[in-house]
């Protein structure tokens, strides 16, 4: 999923667009990860195959691969996003222009307490996301049905669910962090931000669409216009 820029995009459609939208964006992004399996992967050029002819993004993203950047950190300082770097890259292998050189580690130049506090991070932010649509979704009465759907979500319907395993809500509407990530650290996966970060996305995703169900419209465009404030900040 594109991590960088594409939320604040996604915030501005309707409900029934912003899942359908995610769905699609994320059986695409399955397909991309056969070749591309994290955004830590690192990438070089092929010298024997000079490309002849790219375009604008193409070349954008071509003269970042030095060998040292993975495709997370192209996404960035091209600014397309992982999700659509990751498209660009995929058609570069494809045209054998480029070649994958290694796996990096989930958070290189890190020691292990800065690994800790950047992930800490990331579920803080979205916590002030579930924040905002519980706090939205309690004071029209929706609290018991949004509750009762995500004790389906934790309970692992959408595939996040040993994540989840014994996550309780909390009653602002936040995750408890540290749980959550003594759950994460437990589990078997290859790029444990990565995961974190789906699983965090998909149930933003899930509250969006529940919320909807509640709110009116108005209700729910000041609740979007809200997010995307908090989206802002979080791109600085």
């Amino acid at each position: 999923m594109k991590k960088e820029g594409s939320l604040p995009v996604l915030m501005s459609l309707s409900t029934n667009n912003l899942l359908m939208e995610g769905v699609r964006r994320i059986d695409e992004m399955s397909y991309f990860r056969e070749k591309l399996p994290s955004g830590e992967v690192i990438l070089e050029v092929s010298p024997e195959v000079p490309p002849k002819r790219l375009e604008e993004k193409e070349s954008k993203v071509y003269f970042l691969i030095d060998g040292k950047r993975t495709v997370r950190d192209i996404g960035r300082e091209s600014r397309l996003g992982e999700f659509e770097t990751t498209k660009i890259i995929f058609h570069l292998l494809q045209m054998r222009y480029i070649r994958i050189l290694e796996q990096a580690e989930m958070v290189r130049g890190l020691k292990p307490v800065d690994v800790v506090e950047a992930l800490h991070q990331v579920v803080e932010t979205f916590n002030q996301v579930y924040r905002k649509i519980f706090t939205a979704v309690r004071n029209k009465g929706g609290e018991e049905e949004l509750r009762s759907g995500l004790d389906s979500f934790f309970g692992g319907s959408t595939g996040y669910g040993d994540l989840f395993k014994n996550i309780e809500l909390q009653d602002d509407g936040s995750l408890p962090v540290k749980p959550l990530l003594e759950s994460l650290e437990k589990l078997q996966t290859q790029n444990k931000s990565d995961f974190l970060y789906q699983a965090l996305n998909e149930l933003l995703f899930f509250e969006m669409f529940t919320a909807g169900q509640t709110l009116s419209d108005q209700d729910e465009k000041a609740l979007r216009e809200r997010l995307n404030e908090i989206f802002v900040k979080m791109k600085r």
